[in-house]
């Protein structure tokens, strides 16, 4: 445990977050890491859409620049369903 890091609740933690290639999804993630939290997010967006920014690659990207480990997983809800 990280104990040496007052105030980071989240140190050394493991949090898995689903939708979070943009809007609340990626903030909770992206805060998560600043807390020292490994990161797995989970999101559909691989592709830049027109009016979107973001996709999932570039909020591992941001998560990373944190130091901290930001993992991706790629899913559909098709092809859960």
């Amino acid at each position: 445990m990280l104990s040496f890091l007052p105030g980071r609740k989240l140190a050394g933690k493991t949090l898995f977050i689903t939708g979070a290639s943009r809007g609340i999804g990626k903030a909770i993630a992206l805060k998560a890491a600043r807390d020292g939290a490994n990161i797995v997010i989970a999101a559909k967006t691989t592709e830049p859409h027109p009016k979107l920014p973001g996709t999932i690659y570039t909020a591992a990207k941001e998560g990373n620049n944190f130091g901290f480990l930001v993992s991706i997983l790629v899913l559909s809800y098709h092809e859960i369903a």
